[in-house]
């Protein structure tokens, strides 16, 4: 498995005085950014990052995401999670590493997408990779993963536990824009062309 911590992408960067200019950078150098410098992330015309910004970016959510500092697990859903959380780390990460060539309402409404559909995900592989049918609650709780702090792991067994949720997970059906890439995509995880892209990106913005 590739780690991306560790591959070079080149990126246009802007300084403290808008000179623009282009580098190597490191995945994990985006962390230990000189201040001053941040990476300028273009947008298409439906307010959807592209360019290798754009990979970066998706990386960079991804470390957020699944940060219980950042972001706790403990919340039902993501929408239940305090603002205050994502603005956080919008002043104090995102705009001291990131130049977003879009108004700031637009950026934040694509990085919430980005973070809230990779905290769900990381929020299914821990219950795929802890749950065992045959240990008690309590059992599940004191197998408490590596990283996260107790009281936001019981919380969360709980949640998962709850008759409403294991009925919500076993009737849950495929979301139209599940569907759509699904079928609308190829192999390689790319679009059959921009207008099944186009789409998509409406679905999303609109479920």
């Amino acid at each position: 498995m590739l780690n991306y911590s560790f591959i070079y992408i080149y990126l246009s960067i802007l300084d403290e005085y808008e000179n623009s200019t282009r580098l190597h950078l490191l995945v994990k150098d985006v962390h230990n950014l000189p201040e001053g410098l941040r990476i300028v992330v273009n947008f298409d015309r439906q307010h959807a990052a592209i360019g290798e910004a754009a990979g970066l970016l998706a990386r960079i959510c991804g470390q957020l995401a699944t940060d219980c500092v950042a972001f706790s697990i403990s919340f039902d859903k993501w929408s239940d999670i305090p603002e205050s959380s994502f603005e956080n780390q919008w002043n104090i990460f995102f705009q001291a590493r990131f130049c977003f060539k879009v108004c700031d309402s637009l950026a934040k409404r694509f990085l919430l997408q980005s973070l809230g559909k990779k905290w769900r995900e990381h929020r299914i592989k821990l219950w795929n990779e802890f749950y065992d049918p045959r240990l008690s609650k309590t059992e599940i709780i004191n197998n408490t993963p590596e990283d996260i702090a107790l009281d936001q792991w019981a919380l969360f067994v709980e949640y998962r536990l709850k008759s409403e949720t294991q009925t919500e997970e076993t009737e849950k059906e495929v979301s139209r824009v599940q569907m759509w890439d699904i079928t609308h995509k190829k192999i390689d995880g790319s679009y059959v062309n921009e207008k099944a892209k186009e789409i998509a990106v409406r679905l999303k913005y609109n479920k």
